[in-house]
């Protein structure tokens, strides 16, 4: 599924296609993982099972702690999240529950 510029803007709209394709991948930036939380129907739809994710990738901005932390209250182990944003993009961290990203780094420190 890749939604359009229009539908991407929209948090309700992309966890809607997310459901209507059972999407089991999304690449979204931490804004949109941060809107999701905010949005009692994007958590319930995250937290109910109706939304098919199985991995996530978050980039192009910082993944901050708290936004990881939503969306893992949401999704629990359901979701693997994975924070590709460092230099260049090019190395990925697994985010496991409470964690913006792995190996102990904290994100809060700026360190991605």
């Amino acid at each position: 599924m890749q939604a359009s510029e229009a539908d991407g803007q929209d948090p309700r709209r992309v966890i809607e296609l997310a459901m209507s394709t059972r999407a089991s991948y999304c690449h979204v930036v931490p804004s949109l993982l941060a809107a999701w939380n905010a949005d009692a129907f994007c958590a319930e739809a995250l937290g109910t099972g109706a939304c098919a994710l199985r991995l996530c990738t978050s980039g192009g901005e910082a993944l901050h702690l708290p936004v990881a932390r939503g969306f893992h209250a949401a999704r629990g182990s359901a979701t693997r999240l994975l924070n590709i944003y460092g230099v260049s993009e090019a190395g990925a961290l697994r985010c496991p529950p409470g964690y913006a990203c792995c190996a102990g780094l904290d994100v809060q420190q700026g360190v991605a």
